[in-house]
């Protein structure tokens, strides 16, 4: 008992820390500036909450070609479902004032590329995968371990350009994946190949997505990616499931 209290404590604290992190530097124009102090941030929460303060070894054993492969079917399949959910809301919210996606990028591709690909996947996985389920994992079950680690992933996001059900979504498959493989360095894979695809569907989206709109019957075709997308979900994640009890 007084050690699930002394996580809930430790949760609070994250929390707080996260919110006034976020608050703060969310004001610096620059943004340069705002993502180096923001990562220098996660850095330091995540040696302060780690349940051991080490950063996990690559083992060459894990890093295999078929883990990239099912890696990409999970990124691909999050990043199909995603659009599917983009699209679908704003198709049946057109006639809404509200601006629920923009689409069109306000930063620097190459710039964002950096951050995206190389520096948040390896950061925020430490921070929100390895840190918080290792140290939240001994106390409570899986099921809520994972949730509350997802929700305080999208509460970090909420004031960038994604749509925080896609992001909570993103890291519920992320943290079931770290889970049930004690992997921290193919969870960081799988973020960046999202980011990727992520940022690609983006700029051929600022081109697309009126028309999109427009076509009546387009909802076919893109229900059946959609399909292809859960397939390609659910193929790589059992495939992580399966490799946690070998």
């Amino acid at each position: 008992m007084k050690e699930k209290i002394m996580v809930y404590l430790k949760l609070s604290i994250f929390l707080l820390i996260l919110i006034s992190i976020l608050y703060y530097f969310f004001k610096i124009e620059n943004y340069y500036l705002r993502s180096i102090f923001i990562y220098l941030s996660f850095i330091v929460m995540g040696v302060l909450f780690s349940a051991n303060n080490s950063f996990p070894n690559i083992k060459k054993n894990r890093i295999s070609p078929l883990r990239i492969k099912n890696a990409s079917y999970v990124a691909l399949g999050v990043i199909i479902i995603s659009s599917f959910i983009a699209y679908s809301m704003v198709y049946y919210l057109k006639g809404s004032s509200v601006n629920y996606f923009n689409f069109k990028p306000n930063y620097n591709l190459w710039d964002r590329i950096v951050f995206s690909l190389m520096v948040a996947p390896i950061i925020e996985e430490f921070l929100f995968r390895k840190s918080l389920i290792d140290l939240m994992i001994k106390s409570f079950n899986a099921k809520f371990t994972i949730i509350i680690s997802a929700i305080l992933f999208s509460i970090a996001h909420f004031n960038t350009d994604g749509n925080l059900l896609q992001i909570f979504l993103v890291g519920v498959i992320l943290g079931f994946i770290y889970y049930v493989t004690k992997d921290i360095w193919i969870v960081i894979i799988i973020h960046s190949f999202i980011n990727l695809g992520t940022l690609s569907l983006r700029y051929i989206l600022d081109d697309l997505f009126d028309y999109l709109i427009s076509v009546k019957f387009i909802i076919i075709p893109i229900c059946i990616f959609f399909v292809i997308g859960c397939i390609l979900l659910v193929s790589g994640l059992n495939y992580f499931r399966k490799i946690s009890h070998s």
